[in-house]
């Protein structure tokens, strides 16, 4: 909800539309469905993924996991092992940022495992590849090679099937992918002869009806840390009640920072403010986290609206 709002706030402030682009990219808004797979060989276990493109099901010829993925270890197989323990150590000494950028030298390495893709029972090869990050999405991604360039390099790469799945489009697959939702589907199961805005909904409520997936909305945009582990910064104006933080009564701030006798985290592991004796509110322990820096920053320019008032750093009024 509040990524919405972010991006819908864009419309209406004066920035220039380089700066809009950038957050949007950064909140990375997707809609989609998400999709579960089962792993031949391994009953109840699945593999889900995220896609944009729900659309291109029948296309699928392969499916990666990023190397770090958990089902990793389970479904490889013995032949496959050295193989993928070998490029998995590689994987893991790369950074994102150069795992994003590298287009041109195509990496992987075959499980050994197949998928099996829900709509047409057709076997995929699982493969793993540093291009599929973990931490986005499922780290997992179901390959189309006839409409994405990076799935059809990867095909390319290690000779796998590359399936033309719209009519009068994607002729020139042997030089490249054609992205395009234009046209009628082929080689498309129960949505053959659908144009796109048909085709998704249909297939959606397929993968609903038979709980084995869902439309969706995701979003690059993650939660920021806002607590510190140290003695400088505000202290958090809370305590600690049978398990659940309260905030302190409003008479009660400015919260202060309290004395210690020196400012490293305890001896246990505690922050630095564990350390201060007979800090606490009411018998209760304070949050021994401190705000960040820019706790302070996202705010203190309101006070220059309303510099004098001793009751609050700005009334409501001066704000609006």
């Amino acid at each position: 909800a509040y990524a919405d709002r972010l991006l819908e706030g864009l419309e209406e402030i004066d920035w220039s539309d380089s700066i809009k682009e950038q957050q949007r990219n950064w909140i990375g808004r997707s809609v989609g469905a998400s999709v579960r797979f089962d792993v031949e060989g391994h009953a109840g276990m699945q593999i889900e993924v995220f896609t944009t493109r729900v659309d291109t099901i029948y296309g699928v010829t392969f499916m990666v996991l990023a190397p770090e993925h958990d089902l990793v270890n389970t479904i490889t197989k013995d032949a496959q092992r050295t193989d993928i323990e070998s490029y998995t150590k590689w994987a893991a000494a790369r950074s994102e940022v150069d795992r994003m950028a590298e287009t041109k030298k195509v990496t992987g390495a075959f499980t050994g495992a197949y998928a099996i893709n829900p709509f047409n029972n057709e076997r995929v090869p699982i493969w793993i590849a540093d291009y599929v990050l973990a931490g986005y999405g499922t780290g997992a991604v179901m390959a189309v090679p006839s409409g994405d360039q990076r799935d059809w390099n990867f095909a390319t790469q290690f000779n796998l099937p590359i399936v033309a799945i719209l009519e009068d489009a994607q002729k020139d697959l042997d030089t490249a992918a054609d992205p395009t939702k234009e046209g009628r589907y082929i080689h498309s199961g129960m949505i053959d002869g659908m144009t796109y805005t048909e085709a998704v909904p249909t297939l959606i409520q397929w993968l609903e009806a038979n709980q084995l997936g869902k439309g969706k909305t995701q979003y690059k945009l993650r939660n920021a840390v806002f607590s510190r582990q140290r003695y400088w910064g505000e202290p958090v104006p809370a305590y600690w009640k049978d398990g659940v933080p309260y905030l302190i009564e409003e008479k009660d701030l400015p919260l202060l920072l309290p004395a210690v006798d020196k400012y490293l985290p305890t001896e246990t592991g505690e922050p630095p403010l564990a350390r201060a004796e007979g800090w606490n509110y009411k018998g209760y322990d304070y949050e021994l986290s401190t705000m960040p820096g820019w706790a302070g920053s996202s705010w203190y320019f309101y006070r220059y609206m309303d510099p004098h008032n001793d009751q609050a750093f700005c009334s409501r009024e001066a704000a609006n």
